[in-house]
């Protein structure tokens, strides 16, 4: 949970401070602008509520290990 608040905070601060609000990298097949932001920032939310709900799931069923949160962290960063 902590490393998902991390990269949501980092995300959310990209570019302030910055002149220009977008970036272009890797020859244009990368861009990084506020909408970019904003929707890693959701994603990093919704695995947070996904990792909070499936906890009673998860333990009532003694499926609760390990790599589930591994698995999600991976997805969340694919």
């Amino acid at each position: 949970m902590f490393s998902l608040v991390a990269l949501a905070a980092a995300a959310r601060r990209g570019h302030r401070g910055r002149g220009s609000s977008r970036e272009i990298l890797m020859s244009g097949n990368f861009v990084r602008d506020p909408l970019a932001d904003a929707l890693k920032v959701a994603i990093f939310v919704v695995t947070a509520l996904a990792f909070v709900y499936s906890r009673g799931y998860l333990q009532a069923r003694r499926l609760y290990r390990g790599e589930f949160y591994v698995l999600g962290c991976f997805a969340a960063l694919a």
